[in-house]
């Protein structure tokens, strides 16, 4: 079993403009250090998972960026889509381009632009992310809120996993970013987590997932994955059908699991929480 690791990097940040634009979006600023955002997310994963195996997924407009911010980046290991299509087109490429290399590949889907202040705990969640993996169950990671946030979406804890020897549940459900009362009472019942967006899977098995929920993004995967290295790659992907993850296989999967973890993360998707950033 190996363990790889994309690194999601093909959105604009649009709501940094005009910090944040088409040519430099911010996952390529330097916002918390002189490092960009790509590449403190790089390099926090590497004591975790070998640098052969970071990937890459964003647009192709964006590779002169990538290879700017990571010059070490193996060209094998850079995803770039033709056309935007959403996260699940982009993690089954990266499943796919996984599999070619362990057929018992396990992946931890992260975002570029994320910050995470305490590391060290971050990186031992992840390892408890991959036992779970490891016996067959898609994790994601639930943020232990601190406010009530209505630009999250969030996830409802089901039954404790007792056999783990770490904090861990079912997820009962996913659920659309909420008016304030009812962020409100998401906090008061202590039952709900933020949802980061970040997830560890068996590649083959979030494949398989995708057959069963997702069949038409399953049935194009499968024509790309013979499409990969050739002209056609750009052609075949461009007419994946757009969906998000969470739609295509989370939401619907009884077969997800979340660790909550307090790891001082925020998706720094605003001038206002890069604000609170820089203040906590």
């Amino acid at each position: 079993m190996s363990v790889f690791t994309v690194i999601m990097a093909g959105g604009i940040g649009s709501r940094f403009y005009p910090m944040s634009t088409n040519q430099k979006p911010k996952q390529f600023l330097s916002l918390f250090s002189e490092k960009s955002m790509i590449r403190e997310t790089f390099e926090r994963i590497l004591p975790l998972v070998d640098q052969d195996k970071i990937m890459i997924s964003s647009n192709s407009n964006f590779e002169k960026l990538v290879k700017e911010s990571l010059p070490e980046i193996f060209d094998r290991n850079l995803l770039m889509e033709p056309v935007g299509r959403n996260t699940a087109p982009a993690l089954g490429l990266a499943a796919l381009v996984a599999l070619r290399r362990d057929p018992e590949a396990i992946i931890v889907s992260l975002h570029s632009d994320h910050y995470i202040k305490k590391e060290s705990r971050f990186l031992n969640v992840l390892k408890n992310g991959l036992k779970l993996a490891e016996e067959g169950r898609i994790v994601t990671l639930g943020i232990t809120p601190t406010y009530p946030e209505v630009g999250y979406g969030y996830i409802l804890r089901g039954n404790a996993h007792e056999a783990c020897d770490f904090e861990a549940y079912e997820v009962q459900k996913f659920v659309e970013k909420p008016d304030l009362d009812t962020a409100k009472s998401y906090l008061d019942t202590g039952n709900y987590t933020w949802n980061a967006g970040m997830f560890i899977f068996k590649a083959q098995q979030l494949l398989d997932e995708m057959s069963v929920h997702c069949p038409e993004l399953h049935e194009g995967l499968m024509e790309l994955n013979s499409k990969i290295d050739t002209p056609q790659f750009d052609e075949v992907y461009s007419q994946l059908k757009s969906i998000a993850i969470d739609v295509a296989v989370m939401e619907k999967s009884s077969n997800i699991s979340m660790i909550p973890c307090d790891v001082g993360w925020s998706d720094v998707g605003s001038f206002y929480s890069l604000f609170q950033v820089h203040q906590g």
